[in-house]
């Protein structure tokens, strides 16, 4: 009974399709890549020292990190909303440029014109 309520849990968290459950929990073997690692040496030294508890402690801990796994957070090809802060922050920065641009044009009509040095031709 806790394995359906366990997979219909999972199958509404991934919506039902089976491409993301597989992808999700293929990133997340990859993601754990070196704790599987070193589980498995764990696993190996328990079983040289004939300790079942801690060989049985780690192969629960390792069937943990491969049934249990989160869902991959899908990308969305939607405009991103701005907020009001940031609309106002955006507004602020262009008056800002804007005004200074202007300045700096202004500046440079008023600026006094340099000529240019005459070279000698031989």
């Amino acid at each position: 009974m806790q394995g359906y309520l366990y997979y219909e849990n999972m199958t509404e968290q991934f919506a039902a399709s089976n491409s993301s459950i597989f992808s999700s929990w293929l990133s997340n073997l990859l993601g754990n890549s070196i704790t599987l690692n070193s589980i498995y040496k764990k696993i190996t030294d328990a079983k040289l020292a004939n300790d079942t508890v801690a060989t049985y402690y780690w192969y629960g801990r390792l069937s943990n990190i491969l049934v249990i796994f989160s869902p991959l957070k899908e990308d969305t090809f939607e405009e991103p909303t701005v907020t009001t802060k940031g609309k106002k922050l955006l507004v602020d920065m262009l008056t800002q440029l804007s005004a200074q641009g202007a300045r700096a044009l202004a500046a440079a009509k008023n600026s006094p014109k340099k000529s240019k040095p005459k070279t000698k031709v031989l």
